[in-house]
């Protein structure tokens, strides 16, 4: 009896353990996501991932060494990343920028980092609203800013949520396909959905949509990379700019595609899914009306 207890008991720790994420190999010990890789910025993409945390020292992520590196001045205005550091891999095909770092927290003699060196403290520098790292990657080779998501940590259980999935006419008007099963031959398809991350109240930009009508995917919008342009970034495979994907300009409502199709009925699928893996669907037939029928 005493055996088994013992194995119970040794079951229930490992258990508790490997539902913990493993910060040893991390940016930061505790922390909180707080944004995500491309949400909107009003008029632009979060060009990276907010990790909010109080007085945590900063790990590099990679072996790396010091190419750039931003104090503020006493009395200056908050401005921009505030304190910030640009590290670059050495074979010059990353460079990472950790910002909004605690004041005199970063020591500019060092050079060269091994991944895991500490770097800084997170703070609350520059254009912030809290304590929190504001951490971007660059692929210099590839002209793109990746999603640091990958390079993280992160356990995460709960599967995104979709909030509504609607359609607009050409007559700009809206109506949702959570109510209806009813649309007009020619419009545009918006998602709005979000992710939530398991130790974080903050609701953040999904990984991937995928949008299948009649059993063929229309569109695969992934939220890994962002490509540069001369003036402009467009997000990963799909090619969208800024402006294009938050055409609604409201926080977490995407668009999809515009939509034109003769009078029938469709099946229309949309996939939510996570950086874990986490996955929600909607699914419908949907009747496209033919012109100037609203029965």
């Amino acid at each position: 009896m005493k055996n088994i207890l013992i194995v119970l008991f040794l079951f229930i720790i490992s258990y508790i353990f490997s539902q913990s994420p493993d910060n040893s190999n991390d940016v930061m010990n505790n922390y909180k996501i707080t944004a995500t890789f491309g949400d909107s910025r009003g008029d632009h993409f979060h060009t990276g991932i907010d990790l909010g945390a109080s007085e945590e020292n900063i790990k590099s992520i990679i072996d790396s060494e010091l190419i750039f590196f931003k104090k503020e001045r006493s009395r200056s205005l908050n401005y921009g990343l505030g304190n910030f550091v640009i590290l670059e891999n050495s074979q010059k095909k990353l460079r990472i920028n950790y910002s909004h770092l605690k004041d005199d927290s970063f020591n500019s003699d060092n050079i060269y980092y091994n991944k895991q060196d500490k770097i800084a403290v997170v703070g609350n520098s520059g254009h912030s609203t809290g304590e929190h790292l504001h951490l971007e990657i660059e692929d210099i080779e590839n002209k793109k800013i990746v999603n640091p998501i990958n390079f993280l940590s992160i356990k995460d259980n709960l599967a995104p949520r979709i909030e509504d999935v609607y359609f607009i006419t050409k007559e700009n008007e809206k109506v949702s396909l959570l109510k209806s099963n009813k649309i007009k031959r020619g419009g545009k398809i918006f998602i709005k959905c979000m992710d939530r991350i398991d130790n974080s109240n903050y609701f953040v930009c999904p990984y991937k949509i995928i949008l299948i009508i009649d059993g063929k995917e229309k569109v695969n919008m992934v939220f890994d990379y962002l490509k540069k342009g001369e003036n402009s970034y467009t997000l990963s495979n799909i090619g969208y700019k800024f402006e294009e994907l938050y055409l609604n300009k409201e926080d977490f409502d995407y668009f999809l595609m515009d939509f034109h199709s003769l009078p029938d009925l469709i099946g229309l699928k949309i996939i939510v899914e996570d950086f874990a893996g986490n996955k929600v669907e909607f699914k419908k037939p949907i009747r496209v009306l033919p012109p100037d029928n609203n029965s």
